[in-house]
């Protein structure tokens, strides 16, 4: 196994003695292709995954130690993306706003319409828990200085 510590310069793919799909993918993981060919030797790398040809096993150890790093944040080359979902910073505020769509839209209804009503009516038109309506009810409500959740 080749440490990477050792790269003294990086070298273009041009620059390689065997070009091949093999060659370029391990110059790329070891960090020793200069970082315009990264592109293309990530290419090669996929091209050698989808293949029907086994993996050299030189290649088969460097992809695993890179994968290791990549799960631990040491990476330079790979880099794994969380999968935890990022919700819209504006998300509450449009809850907020529905909810309080939903109330004045049903004030005049009877029997008497409530705010948690409308929280309830928010939740399963959006398909959400009512907690996570409620919640956003309750920190907008604040802020605009909407009438307080009835008991």
């Amino acid at each position: 196994m080749i440490d990477l510590k050792k790269v003294v310069r990086h070298v273009g793919i041009s620059e390689l003695p065997d070009k091949s799909d093999s060659a370029v993918a391990l110059g790329w993981l070891l960090g020793s292709l200069a970082n315009e060919d990264h592109g293309a030797a990530a290419m090669a790398l996929a091209r050698l995954l989808a293949g029907q040809e086994p993996l050299h096993q030189g290649l088969r150890e460097v992809l695993a130690a890179e994968i290791e790093k990549a799960a631990q944040g040491k990476s330079h080359i790979l880099s794994l993306k969380s999968r935890k979902v990022r919700t819209d910073p504006n998300r509450d505020m449009f809850i907020a706003m529905k909810v309080w769509e939903r109330y004045c839209d049903n004030l005049q209804r009877v029997p008497p319409y409530f705010i948690k009503d409308a929280i309830a009516d928010v939740a399963r038109e959006i398909g959400r828990e009512d907690k996570i309506v409620r919640n956003a009810w309750e920190k907008w409500q604040r802020k605009l200085q909407l009438p307080l959740m009835e008991k």
